[in-house]
């Protein structure tokens, strides 16, 4: 008997950069739940499709850790999701711990410190980093840092554990310097919201040192987070910028209050210092493009655009939306491809929002020639033909295509429902806000919409149960399910 090839694998779907965020939320959910084996298929599905997308890399290490009880395995996904998203504290923090679990300890004192001048105020940081001087042989290191993290509020029984073992009582504990007891104060009053107390604080440090160039950069956020000053945020920071040129975060922040302020080509400058630190850094790009769009500087906007997408695992979909603005006012091209059909689309909204709707289909229409398969293009195209092109048997088909394929959207559901509702055929309407109920239960407006179908249809009861309900929801829908009740008694 002839053996039978074996059947081929079928690789995953690939899964549309938009709904990454809510896939990953998926993935989560199984992961929570113990589901081992179906998490991991989950976030390889994610990864296949974006590989720098550093959250699916931190919960496949934090699988391996918890569920698959593989160090090793944890420390390497660790390790990818930090290189992916260098500034994230929880994935520093979990691949310091997986590196001194695996008694890498030089490497995790690396990883720690570099935690630690991202957040000088990290606790654990200081606890754990005082571990691996403990296992280094490194005694005074280890008990600094262990009373470091008392001070910062680490978990306070493995600290006093750690001391009562190491610090005898007739010994005396190292002294933490005036600097850094000011700065714990001035950090905890903060938290409180005792500004006034946490500035005199700041201000004790700058008087200790006045070239304390953190104790002025936090004196800048003060005022700009806390007391709403800008103009004195400004001059802290400034003076902060320059004694130390090398720390991004004071460029960083100082660009935010220029951009608040509309001051774009200040903004700009501060930006482009931080990305000559870190040249990766997708946000920054991003900001940097915003005000290089307000200044009518579309070429340098689209070019640091592309490169927020590339160095960012969220905020990707604002970034197509932005370049379709750029497109649809510089009438820069798009190239044709699968890869841009989000762009169209969005430039097609841009074109709609502009009145230009001839425009506005020709590219909903080029995005399902690209890619018949997009939902999203068939449904934006159905909307142009019933909000603004009056053609509602265009529209219809639209949706019904859009909905055959993705039926899993509340909005396909209900904007095709209010097309049968225009119609006055309240029973397929009806139909369709039911649906849109099951993947969204508790929608003030389904709700509104099916009680007045149930209405129109006869069926009081049903009709006052709906109505009741997205009022209940929605409180912004009382004053029309008060109308629409009035008319049913």
């Amino acid at each position: 008997m002839e053996s039978k090839d074996p059947m081929p694998v079928k690789s995953p779907e690939p899964l549309p950069q938009k709904e990454i965020g809510q896939q990953f939320n998926e993935c989560e959910g199984l992961y929570y739940r113990r589901m081992k084996d179906e998490a991991i298929a989950c976030l390889t599905n994610i990864v296949q499709v974006a590989p720098n997308y550093a959250a699916a890399h931190y919960l496949l290490g934090k699988i391996a850790e918890d569920l698959e009880f593989n160090p090793r395995k944890a420390l390497n996904h660790f390790g990818t999701a930090v290189s992916k998203d260098e500034n994230n504290q929880q994935y520093i923090l979990s691949f310091g711990i997986a590196l001194y679990q695996e008694h890498e300890y030089p490497q995790a004192i690396s990883v720690f410190s570099k935690l630690l001048e991202l957040n000088p105020s990290h606790g654990e940081a200081y606890y754990r980093r005082g571990l691996c001087f403990e296992a280094e042989g490194k005694q005074e290191e280890a008990i600094k840092d262990v009373q470091l993290a008392k001070i910062h509020g680490a978990p306070p029984g493995d600290v006093e554990a750690f001391l009562q073992k190491h610090v005898q009582p007739t010994e005396p504990q190292l002294k933490i310097d005036k600097r850094q007891q000011l700065l714990m104060l001035a950090e905890e009053n903060i938290r409180m919201h005792r500004l006034d107390e946490a500035e005199q604080q700041f201000n004790e440090m700058v008087q200790l040192n006045p070239q304390d160039d953190y104790a002025l950069f936090k004196l800048g956020l003060l005022y700009w987070e806390g007391k709403r000053d800008q103009e004195k945020a400004l001059d802290y920071l400034g003076k902060a910028i320059d004694l130390n040129k090398n720390y991004s975060d004071y460029f960083y922040q100082r660009a935010i209050i220029f951009q608040f302020l509309e001051k774009f080509p200040l903004a700009i400058s501060d930006y482009s210092s931080v990305l000559s630190i870190k040249s990766k850094e997708g946000a920054v790009f991003g900001y940097r493009a915003e005000c290089y769009m307000k200044l009518g500087e579309y070429k340098k906007a689209e070019l640091d655009l592309h490169s927020a997408i590339k160095y960012s695992d969220s905020n990707k979909d604002s970034y197509n939306r932005s370049l379709a603005e750029i497109s649809a006012k510089t009438g820069s091209p798009i190239i044709k491809s699968k890869e841009n059909t989000q762009l169209l689309i969005d430039r097609g909204n841009k074109y709609k929002a502009d009145k230009e709707y001839d425009l506005a289909k020709n590219d909903f229409m080029e995005a399902i020639t690209i890619d018949p398969s997009n939902a999203s293009a068939r449904f934006q195209l159905g909307r142009l033909y019933s909000e603004k092109l009056r053609n509602s048997d265009e529209a219809l088909n639209c949706f019904n295509k859009a909905i055959e394929l993705n039926h899993g959207e509340r909005d396909y559901f209900f904007q095709r429902g209010l097309l049968y509702f225009g119609k006055k055929d309240f029973a397929k309407a009806k139909e369709d806000f039911s649906k849109g109920l099951e993947l969204s239960p508790n929608d003030g407006q389904l709700y509104y919409y099916r009680g007045d179908c149930n209405k129109e249809l006869g069926l009081k009861t049903e009709a006052i149960d709906d109505l009741l309900k997205a009022k209940q929801f929605d409180p912004g829908w009382t004053d029309a399910v008060t109308g629409l009740l009035k008319g049913l008694k």
